[in-house]
């Protein structure tokens, strides 16, 4: 076979004898090559940040401890109440201490629904380091989620993750969300 047939030059492979591969298709098969391993290095490195931002997130958790527990206890005291206060309200108490603590507990879980929602942790840790406390602090947090949204407009961006447990825990056809 000519080696210069229809204009391209070719080579011989050394898998058979004789079977020639046009430069252009080698070209593209190594371009394809060097384009799938340069995709793979760039998702283990995008992952690899959401693994370590996930884990970030997991310490700065654990440095709320004590403003964890103070909101939590002050929320005990509220939703023992007779009826629910909104948010607006909680803003206006002479306690903003307390107000504080719980507006920094809030103000995580909406820092950890806004990286999630933007596919920025690694879902599937941030379920497993966060999905026990979380269903409790939305638990916790009904009462005061449910009158925010009758009473307070607009309402706060704060409180968005309470509304509902499917954006974290929701399983779906693909696995969790």
């Amino acid at each position: 076979m000519d080696s210069t047939m229809y204009g391209y030059e070719s080579i011989t492979s050394s898998i058979g004898s004789g079977v020639s591969i046009p430069n252009q298709i080698i070209a593209a098969l190594i371009t394809a090559s060097v384009a799938a391993v340069a995709a793979y290095i760039a998702y283990r490195n995008r992952q690899s940040e959401r693994v370590k931002l996930t884990r970030d997130l997991y310490n700065q958790f654990f440095t709320l401890v004590d403003n964890r527990s103070a909101a939590w206890f002050w929320l005990k005291e509220l939703n023992a109440e007779e009826q629910p206060r909104s948010f607006k309200q909680l803003w206006r108490v002479s306690d903003q201490r307390a107000f504080m603590n719980l507006y920094k507990v809030v103000a995580f879980w909406f820092l950890l629904y806004t990286l999630h929602q933007s596919s920025q942790l690694d879902r599937s840790l941030a379920r497993s380091l966060f999905q026990y406390e979380f269903k409790y602090w939305q638990a916790q947090l009904q009462p005061l989620t449910r009158r925010t949204r009758e009473e307070d407009t607009p309402f706060p961006d704060v409180l968005i993750p309470f509304e509902s447990t499917d954006w974290f825990l929701k399983k779906t056809i693909l696995g969790y969300r």
